[in-house]
């Protein structure tokens, strides 16, 4: 009799081991979403980034995951830590810069100042999350537990649940801003004859810029999947003035990237793009609308090599001809 009541209480342990984490681990993992606000601030270089966040509650107590402690003590789950920062670029889906994280554990606003923006260029941002949760239940456990109408004495029982769950990253939604520093200028308008004669903005000087470029080219014509072209792009001012403008790469009629730049009256400068691409073909280069010739990608990560396994081969096989022959005449 003693040994079927020392069986039966060591199987109710047993279950009540298995079907607690279970319990708790079967929760859907309680992940953090962001959303990503306009930009504000907006300057020809800085910008304030602004996001929110909402971390879900998760249950506390263990009575809600279907245990009834006898004593005062509780189950205690962390709180979730969302680790938030933005990514910012200046081509859509290209990210190549990320803010500092920041650390949350409820839910809120947050922002981020970012510096070094060239001027009159599109930029592109997100918010970025990463959620983690730990989950330390029935931590050094002195007294009784009840679940399913049983009650066992688990003798401090320690650590039955440490777990932690890490959440795939998530990212928000993309929104776009401009940085300032472009030159617009309209004339003086009016409401037509016999009208009021409106102010309008200001007139444009006498000697405007013209900033536009003069020249692109491509630094190398083939090369392997993968591997980077610097395409460069001289931009003139021929104008009589200080001005900026934007200067845009294009692959295949496609827009790649664009940069800002400002010119005093008379200066040129050289302004060059990185580009890469890992399917073969040919890929025409215009930037702005001047034409900077084509690169094609070929087949191969690296021909060099392929030529030379192919000479190593070459030569393998020529020596066992060799071989045979010699040992053939000896024989």
């Amino acid at each position: 009799m003693k040994r079927f009541l020392a069986v039966s209480l060591l199987s109710l342990l047993v279950a009540l081991l298995c079907l607690l984490p279970a319990t708790v681990k079967g929760l859907p993992p309680p992940c953090a979403l962001a959303t990503t606000h306009a930009a504000t601030n907006i300057t020809e270089s800085t910008a304030t980034l602004n996001g929110s966040v909402i971390i879900p509650s998760i249950a506390k107590n263990a009575v809600q995951h279907g245990i009834m402690p006898v004593s005062l003590l509780y189950a205690d789950i962390e709180p979730i830590q969302a680790f938030v920062s933005f990514q910012y670029g200046t081509t859509p889906g290209v990210y190549t810069n990320e803010t500092p994280q920041i650390m949350l554990i409820q839910s809120g606003t947050f922002q981020a100042t970012i510096t070094g923006l060239p001027p009159c260029t599109t930029h592109y941002a997100r918010t970025k999350v990463h959620t983690t949760i730990t989950l330390n239940s029935f931590d050094l456990y002195p007294y009784r537990l009840q679940g399913a109408g049983v009650a066992v004495n688990p003798n401090r029982l320690q650590h039955l649940i440490d777990n932690t769950i890490v959440c795939p990253d998530s990212y928000g939604n993309v929104i776009s801003f401009d940085t300032t520093g472009c030159q617009t200028y309209i004339g003086t308008g009016s409401h037509g004859a016999g009208g009021v004669t409106g102010f309008g903005t200001t007139a444009p000087p006498s000697n405007p810029p013209i900033v536009g470029v003069s020249s692109a080219a491509v630094a190398s014509t083939r090369v392997s999947p993968g591997d980077k072209v610097d395409v460069s792009a001289t931009i003139s001012n021929k104008g009589g003035s200080s001005g900026t403008s934007k200067v845009t790469l294009f692959i295949n009629g496609q827009e790649e990237e664009s940069k800002g730049v400002t010119l005093a009256s008379g200066e040129s400068t050289t302004m060059h793009f990185s580009v890469s691409r890992s399917d073969p073909g040919t890929y025409t280069v215009i930037v702005n609308s001047v034409p900077a010739g084509s690169f094609t990608v070929d087949q191969f990560k690296n021909n060099d090599a392929l030529i030379y396994g192919v000479i190593a081969l070459f030569v393998i096989g020529i020596a066992g001809i060799l071989y045979l022959l010699i040992r053939k005449r000896t024989a």
